[in-house]
């Protein structure tokens, strides 16, 4: 393992007024599911691999069915919103796990 290099020398004074990034501020949550980058290990590997085995027959079924179109339409971006059965079954959860009116 490489040890870091001590740090020999001072910031500018004015950097003590730079406030806190957000971002650093909210990775110190432990949060169960991490949808943003930055901590790729926590990425459910196993589960995502076995999502894209899923995809990639529902695919394959598609294209033997003649419907080639609809494959390209599954993998082109979803409206900026999300996916709106995600967001009810996130909002359901929020409001019966934690009681938060979502």
């Amino acid at each position: 393992m490489v040890k870091p290099l001590p740090i020999t020398f001072d910031f500018a004074t004015w950097t003590q007024l730079v406030p806190e990034s957000e971002i650093r501020r909210l990775l110190r949550f432990k949060v169960r599911y991490y949808f943003a980058g930055g901590k790729p290990g926590v990425l459910p590997t196993e589960a995502l691999s076995n999502t894209l085995i899923e995809l990639g027959k529902y695919c394959l079924q598609l294209i033997g069915e003649g419907e080639r179109d609809r494959v390209i339409e599954v993998f082109n971006y979803c409206p900026t919103e999300g996916v709106k059965e995600l967001r009810e079954t996130f909002a359901n959860l929020l409001r019966e796990r934690d009681g938060l009116d979502v």
